[in-house]
């Protein structure tokens, strides 16, 4: 039973990857179907949760619930510091627009009138304050992404933000699903699926509070590169190009 649920959580992977690369490819991708498809992300693997708390409760008895939503929150707010770190990366070194973190104060998701809509664009709002909440977020570095876009050196911006960055971004990914299914699978084939709550309640958050303070370094360095960049290109000066 155990390695029939790993396969059919590797097939959700695949199939959660496929959906978005096949709305990239055709054109169809929007702010909405990014919302609704992070919903359908936690929404399955609540239902794990849910599933692994049914089949530990007379073992353990109902206490075991407060385990599984400890578990779960515990993954919400991982999940919301990878995303905001990963997709960080993305925006500057890959330059994928629709990835790019906004500043907070300029936060407002529109996804037309009705209640359905109003509610999508008030939860995205809610995810992105819980993202900087949890995460390690730099305003400077956010509000100045605008400004890098339109940089003249933009290319050698990017490569500087990507040289300084790649290692902790690597790091967060130890907090991604994928990871997660893994653990998930080796604790339920060795019959001990309580051990798994465990492993998200505890290890995972602990490397949370690591990576936070690790990327606070990170950023550091990232604005004293770009600052020396900008020192050094004014003290140069205009080129003979410029010149002429």
């Amino acid at each position: 039973m155990s390695i029939a649920g790993t396969l059919f959580m590797v097939g959700w992977h695949i199939m959660d990857g496929a959906d978005g690369q096949l709305a990239r490819l055709t054109g169809r991708t929007s702010e909405i179907g990014k919302v609704i498809d992070g919903l359908c992300d936690h929404l399955g693997f609540g239902m794990v949760y849910v599933a692994l708390a049914l089949s530990l409760q007379p073992e353990y008895g109902v206490w075991i619930w407060l385990l599984a939503l400890a578990a779960g929150l515990s993954h919400a707010v991982q999940a919301g510091a990878l995303e905001f770190h990963r997709d960080s990366y993305d925006c500057w070194v890959h330059d994928k627009v629709g990835k790019c973190v906004p500043p907070l104060d300029r936060v407002a998701p529109d996804y037309g009138t009705g209640v359905l809509p109003e509610m999508l664009a008030g939860g995205h709002l809610l995810y992105i304050r819980l993202q900087y909440l949890v995460s390690e977020a730099d305003n400077e570095l956010i509000t100045g992404e605008g400004n890098m876009r339109a940089h003249p050196d933009r290319g050698n911006i990017s490569r500087t933000y990507g040289l300084h960055s790649l290692d902790s971004v690597r790091m967060w990914t130890w907090l991604s699903s994928n990871k997660r299914t893994i653990a998930l699978s080796v604790f339920c084939i060795a019959k001990l699926p309580i051990l798994f709550f465990l492993y998200e309640i505890i290890l995972l958050n602990a490397l949370m509070i690591w990576l936070r303070r690790m990327q606070r370094r990170t950023n550091r360095n990232i604005r004293a590169a770009l600052e020396n960049r900008d020192t050094d290109e004014s003290s140069r000066g205009p080129s003979d190009a410029e010149i002429q």
